[in-house]
């Protein structure tokens, strides 16, 4: 409990630190409750939008494989891999959905395929039916919330985005049918690389490295194939520090060949988009809110200087340093 005490408050305090003013918590034991308290002005930090549980079948990627089914279904709070709320056949999604929907849920994740690195579900593994999909879009669209999707491969893209899901989250290993088809129903896309290339550098022999031979040129695809992608980190605290969100921005220029003004919209312009508040975050006009951040390196010139605490100078949210 001390480590997500200390999440929610140091380490949400430090995105905003660093120059994160806003941003998606998907899915977790403490996202509703720390954005309540932001909002009431308790602790300090970013705009938080939280998905609560994230949803996912019996054996799948949101499933703590190691313990026994009914303490899992019984959603005792062990921390991460405890976190989501197992759902399987359309009933069953329908009720998820709306709990997370009573509980305020800003947007809908749910997991579509295997975990990087898992052992019971590999990546590749489907994990939803196109019916249980489109049941969950259905109620959160009715309700005016989007709906994320945790995977990986073709098959679980495909399902997913025609299931109606709004943003897929990873994705890093479709094919030129599934980019296609994202392409075509304007589906956005979260590529994660932080977590990847920590991962590389600490353990290279980890189960989980072995997509980062082909992580960066397919995500290269996917902006070549002109799909709207944001940052994201798929960091949970812990060794990888919420703050570190500005590798992504690095490795989107170092790594995907992106140039750094590229991937500043990535990380501005199009993370309000995939957000839905595009009409008052993401870029620097009257009328939206007034989030500025104030460097002492010229990110186009060095994006990597982002990363470092101490060249953030000046952090606004809402106007308010």
């Amino acid at each position: 409990e001390s480590r997500l005490i200390n999440a929610a408050v140091n380490q949400t305090r430090r995105l905003l630190d660093n120059g994160i003013t806003s941003v998606m918590d998907t899915g977790g034991l403490i996202g509703l409750h720390v954005r309540d308290a932001l909002e009431k002005g308790f602790v300090k930090g970013p705009r938080v939008m939280a998905a609560g549980s994230y949803l996912s079948p019996t054996g799948g990627h949101g499933d703590n494989q190691g313990l026994p089914l009914e303490w899992v279904k019984e959603g005792r709070p062990f921390g991460w891999g405890m976190d989501g709320r197992l759902a399987d056949g359309v009933p069953e999604c329908l009720a998820a959905t709306r709990e997370q929907l009573r509980a305020r849920a800003d947007f809908i994740k749910i997991c579509t395929g295997g975990g990087g690195g898992s052992t019971v579900d590999p990546a590749w593994i489907p994990e939803y039916t196109l019916d249980e999909i489109g049941a969950i879009t259905g109620v959160a669209h009715d309700w005016g919330r989007k709906v994320m999707a945790h995977c990986y491969y073709p098959e679980s893209i495909r399902r997913s985005v025609l299931g109606g899901v709004d943003i897929v989250t990873h994705g890093n290993m479709a094919d030129d049918a599934s980019i296609d088809l994202m392409k075509e129903k304007g589906t956005q896309v979260v590529p994660t690389m932080a977590v990847y290339e920590r991962i590389h550098r600490m353990r290279p022999e980890s189960p989980a490295s072995e997509m980062y031979e082909t992580l960066f040129g397919n995500i290269r695809r996917l902006y070549d194939a002109g799909l709207t992608l944001a940052v994201g980190t798929d960091t949970m605290g812990g060794i990888f520090p919420f703050g570190g969100s500005a590798l992504e921005l690095e490795l989107y220029v170092s790594k995907v060949g992106l140039s750094p003004l590229e991937a500043i919209v990535v990380g501005t312009l199009n993370g309000a988009k995939v957000m839905g508040l595009d009409d008052v975050l993401g870029t620097v006009e009257v009328g939206k809110y007034a989030d500025l951040v104030l460097v002492e390196k010229n990110p186009l010139e060095d994006i990597g200087s982002l990363q470092d605490e101490e060249h953030v100078k000046l952090v606004l949210r809402d106007g308010e340093v």
